[in-house]
């Protein structure tokens, strides 16, 4: 439950070494047909503690739909999260995979429904056996 209530709080580095852990205790042969789907499941297992958030699992947002979004049950939450999950396996390229999560989540971003959700943190998630990255992905300035 710290390692929830620091996420809460704005630090996700807890989390992030926990979810790397749990990936890190698999098998190779745990890992064979692994992908996304279960990367979400161990993630959502993990989030599934945390009684201060709502918890929604690739909600329908205009047709599109993020991995996961946290949204406190009050507005004493400090924090509220929306998760972009990608698994890598050795043969996929990571630069793709990591820009076109990036776009995504920017995606997301723009929507209203998710746009109007207050103190929103946004992250892409790249998993693979070796570990789990958080990139943080920031709502991009609107132009004059």
């Amino acid at each position: 439950k710290t390692i929830l209530r620091d996420l809460a709080l704005g630090d996700e580095k807890a989390f992030q070494n926990q979810l790397e852990e749990v990936i890190k205790t698999l098998s190779n042969r745990d890992h064979m047909g692994f992908d996304e789907k279960y990367f979400q499941v161990i993630t959502l297992s993990l989030l599934s503690f945390a009684d201060f958030y709502f918890i929604d699992s690739q909600p329908e947002k205009n047709r599109k739909y993020p991995d996961i979004l946290l949204i406190g049950r009050d507005n004493k939450v400090p924090n509220n999260y929306l998760f972009e999950l990608k698994w890598i396996k050795s043969k996929d390229n990571y630069a793709i995979v990591k820009k076109e999560g990036i776009k995504q989540v920017e995606g997301y971003l723009k929507l209203d429904k998710v746009k109007n959700i207050p103190k929103l943190r946004s992250f892409l998630l790249i998993g693979s056996k070796d570990g789990v990255e958080f990139l943080e992905v920031k709502k991009t300035p609107l132009k004059n």
